[in-house]
């Protein structure tokens, strides 16, 4: 473990160029290869914006590039709320997705992939839309179990959240069910299983405001979320109340998730894994795990984002397969240590 600050800091930047090299390399390969030069030379005209020269450019600037860029912030949010969520709930096998925000965004959109031909409104919210009012119809509703006949409290919303997950899963599956054609019901399915293949400057600009939100207001209450992990008496006896802070923690992390969501869908795992190699590397204090967390997760999206382009290309495989295949055996392993 990096106790050390000099030694968390270097740490952090052999994170930052190993991400800054895969972000090159995700602009290389795809459904057919780019060069080097040609890759530089795209992303140097994007950050520059000046016009794309060729084929090759034009391909760098408006599709890998801003996908690339998307996989890094979404990894990005998905590894420090899966740290904060760990935290708060006081579970090593939290999830951000355990609060039911991916079903809730998975029922949206699916509801409009199957309807919106059928429907003149559903058509025109879009898909993104879509899964961002469904994502937050999920937090409303799990913060009415949780808060029902008491005081909102890590049980009450782990329970919560499976209730509203199981819920949301049900009527999915009924829309699936209604689609009309395979290609609905392929479209449903690719979603759910997570993709950032459509990904543009728009979607980027969204979600890296949200993200950057996000981090600050967890840096900020990063002592909080140290003392709200030593549990509610502690907190209290130390002068922070559990429930403000874990209302406005939660709240944070569910509105991020809400957004990434929508526009990528469901990563999994990447919540659950990144954390707990942050606190194993660096300890558990939310300060110094938190941008490692974030380094890590936005690393593990844009390589696994890469080998999804080049394991069957020219067809791409849903990111959310990689990262479940990746996620699986680390969970394995924590169930396995915290069985001891």
């Amino acid at each position: 473990m990096l106790t050390n600050r000099k030694q968390r800091l270097i740490l952090a930047i052999v994170l930052a160029i190993t991400l800054a090299c895969s972000l090159i390399v995700a602009g290389l390969v795809g459904a057919t290869d780019i060069s080097l030069s040609a890759a530089l030379e795209g992303i140097n005209a994007t950050l520059r914006r000046t016009a794309a020269l060729d084929v090759d450019t034009q391909i760098i600037g408006e599709v890998r590039f801003p996908r690339a860029v998307l996989g890094a912030i979404v990894g990005a949010g998905l590894g420090i709320c899966g740290l904060i969520t760990q935290s708060l709930l006081r579970n090593p096998l939290g999830d951000p997705y355990i609060l039911g925000i991916s079903s809730g965004a998975s029922t949206g959109a699916a509801a409009i992939i199957v309807f919106g031909t059928t429907s003149n409104i559903l058509s025109a919210l879009g898909i993104t839309f879509g899964a961002f009012l469904g994502a937050v119809t999920a937090i409303l509703l799990v913060t009415l179990l949780a808060s029902a006949g008491g005081k909102i409290t890590p049980t009450r919303i782990i329970f919560a959240g499976m209730a509203v997950t199981y819920f949301f899963s049900a009527i999915t599956s009924l829309i699936t069910l209604m689609a009309k054609n395979a290609a609905g019901t392929k479209s449903v399915m690719f979603w759910m299983l997570g993709s950032i293949s459509n990904a543009t400057w728009h979607d980027t600009l969204i979600a890296g405001s949200v993200v950057t939100v996000a981090i600050i207001c967890f840096t900020i209450w990063g002592r909080r979320v140290d003392i709200l992990n030593l549990g509610d008496d502690a907190a209290i006896s130390l002068g922070t109340s559990p429930r403000l802070y874990r209302n406005l923690l939660f709240l944070v992390v569910a509105l991020t998730i809400a957004v990434l969501v929508s526009l990528t869908g469901a990563i999994g795992f990447v919540g659950l894994v990144v954390p707990h190699a942050a606190k194993q590397l660096v300890g558990s204090t939310t300060r110094a795990a938190l941008p490692i967390a974030a380094l890590g997760g936005a690393l593990l999206v844009v390589i696994a984002d890469t080998c999804t382009r080049v394991a069957i290309r020219p067809a791409e495989l849903p990111i959310g397969i990689l990262t479940a295949l990746v996620g699986t055996p680390m969970l394995m392993a924590l169930i396995k240590k915290y069985s001891k």
